[in-house]
Order: structure tokens, then sequence, then C-alpha cells
């Protein structure tokens, strides 16, 4: 099985993440346990994406694991975490006025869309905002305000197409396959920027971004055979023809199996779900970076003293069987440069 052969390769890139701790040497995502808090936290958790996403899920992960060993836990009865999707509200007023009535301490917001129209609109300068996975311009979002701080989604995309090319040096061109949400266009302008930096490749990534997930299929049927491999970003919120949210997983997995092209990804869930590799991101890991700077608040820092920056690690993770399955070799200078280490069977490993 596929699952017996699946490894990760993590590699400590101090000089490449060294730009993205931005909190003055203040380590965020180190939590030693101390013993269950005796305070309570009404902690309110805004997403800009649909009930049936599972993002949310997966970014609430890290969050509660990461308060678990702070103290705060629903279990120990210290720890109330609604969910409010955004979606769901009849207005932006009514949102408002929704979380008003919760009247939360802290209130965590994740999704672009969710940062950029929520936060600005809400009348209380004094309720402490944690955004989550943010790809944008926190200036940009009007969301660089004292009560506000958060952890950015920056994919590393200059590193990732250097793997790509370290598996396939004689690579011409490529492709960028994201679905088209409100998420895409930040990223395919950061991947043409740096793309043409790096200047390994002849042409210019070819970007595709489908609306659905039949037209999702069409793109890898017709024209996966016409590059030299796939970059794989976002494929959560591809809806089918009855408008049925279609599993991440079966997208990936469908994907790798009809794209005689390696794929490669941005995200660590895509390299465990069949992917060949790249530096990747973490959703619970942001979620983690998330509950971070929540402990900071309630211990009383000020979210202006938390400069948003991204969760302080990248994996550098390559899936052994994916790189089998297109015939890839493992490039020396990585396995030198990595410590081995199997993936637990909850991970998909042996």
């Amino acid at each position: 099985m596929r699952s017996h052969w699946l490894v990760r390769l993590l590699m400590v890139l101090g000089l490449l993440l060294a730009g993205c701790q931005g909190t003055g040497g203040m380590s965020l995502l180190t939590p030693e346990p101390i013993p269950v808090r005796t305070d309570r936290l009404r902690l309110l958790w805004i997403t800009g994406y649909p009930l049936d996403d599972p993002r949310t899920t997966q970014l609430q992960v890290g969050l509660r694991e990461y308060l678990g060993a702070q103290g705060y836990g629903i279990p120990y009865g210290n720890l109330q975490l609604e969910t409010y999707y955004l979606a769901s509200a009849p207005s932006l007023p009514a949102a408002v006025a929704d979380v008003q009535a919760f009247a939360p301490d802290i209130a965590v917001v994740s999704g672009d869309e969710a940062v950029q129209t929520f936060i600005p609109a809400y009348p209380d300068p004094t309720l402490p905002f944690v955004y989550c996975g943010l790809h944008g311009d926190p200036a940009v979002y009007h969301v660089d305000l004292p009560n506000v701080t958060g952890v950015l989604a920056r994919p590393r995309i200059t590193e990732t197409l250097r793997l790509a090319h370290a598996f396939l040096p004689e690579a011409q061109r490529f492709m960028l396959l994201t679905a088209a949400d409100g998420e895409a266009a930040i990223l395919v302008e950061s991947l043409q920027q740096q793309s043409e930096a790096l200047g390994l490749f002849v042409t210019a990534p070819q970007v595709r971004l489908p609306e659905s997930w039949e037209a999702w299929q069409q793109v890898v049927l017709a024209e996966s055979a016409l590059v030299d491999f796939i970059v794989v970003a976002d494929y959560h919120t591809l809806r089918d023809t009855s408008g049925v949210l279609v599993r991440s997983r079966d997208v990936l997995q469908w994907t790798v199996e009809n794209s005689p092209s390696p794929v490669f990804g941005l995200w660590q869930q895509t390299i465990i779900d069949g992917a060949v590799g790249g530096l990747t991101l973490s959703l619970p890991q942001q979620g983690a970076a998330a509950a971070a700077r929540v402990i900071h608040i309630v211990a009383g820092a000020s979210p202006a003293a938390l400069p948003p920056a991204p969760p302080p690690h990248n994996l550098l993770s390559v899936n052994l069987a994916a790189a089998s399955r297109w015939g890839l070799q493992i490039p020396l200078e990585l396995v030198l440069a990595a410590q081995i280490e199997a993936l637990s069977r909850f991970q998909g490993g042996p």
C-alpha cells in the first residue's frame, strides 16, 4: 500500500525561517504544560469559510491542542469556544450584533474575506482580535489596529519551486492549479513574481483557476501532460454540479492518480495525501500560532505588542510513494540535509 512508503523529511530551515519570527525574539510556539487554569476564557472563532469547509476544523485542532497544553480546555470547564459562521449571518450588522451578544474575551477570525470585512466594522476597539491564516496584507485590509494581531499564511513558493527543480532539473514549464476563491489572486501574484525572480524555467507559470470540481478535472485531464509538473495550492472550496463540497482528500488523490506530471504542494496535508513534496504550511500549526497569541493576550500582552507573523516553522515534506509513482529519485543533497522521520499510523504511515 502507498501509505507503507509514506515518510516525511523534516529540515531545520534556520536561514529560510529567520524572516518569519517577527516577535522580537518572543517564542510563540513553545507551550509548556501548566496546571489547569482557574479563570475562564470565552473565545469566539469567527470564520468566513462555509459550514462544510474542513479548514475551520483543521485550524481549530491546533488551537485546542495549544490551549490544552496551556491549561485551558472544554473538559476542564474553563474554556467556552464557539464558532460563528459569517456566511450564515443575514447581514454584517446582524453578525456584529451576534458577536456583541456573545461578549467574547477574545475573537479569532479566519479567512481573508472575514478578516477584511468583519474586524474593521466591529465598533468596540477594546475587543482583542486574532486573525488566523491571513494571505493578504493587514494594512490593505485595514486591520493594522492596536487591538488586532494575527498569523500570516505565507506559502514558501520559492523553496517549493526549488525543490521541484531538484527533482526535475530538466523542467521547463509548470502549472499553478488552485481553486478560484477569494484568496487565489494573492497567491497567483506572489507565485508569478517569485517564479520570475528564480529564473529556473523558460516560460511563465500556466495559471489555472477552476471554479468547480468538474472544471478542475477537465484541467487535469486536458492540460497536465503539457507541463513538467504541477503546483497545487487550494482545493478546499471545490463543489460538484449539485453544489456539494468535494472532500479535499478526494480532490488531491484523484488529481495524483490522473496527472501524468508530478504534483507538488504548498500545504503539509497535500503531501500526506499524495503529492511529491514542498516546503509546506500546516493548518493545525496556523491554529496553534493563533492560540499562542491568545495566551499572550490573556497574560496581559497588548495585541499591538505581537506583530503579525507566520508560524515560526515550515516543514520540508516529501512523500516517497508519490516520488516513486512518477519515477523520481530523491535528490542526494535533500537526503543529506534532512532528518528522516517515519509518519505515525494516524498520519498515514505503516
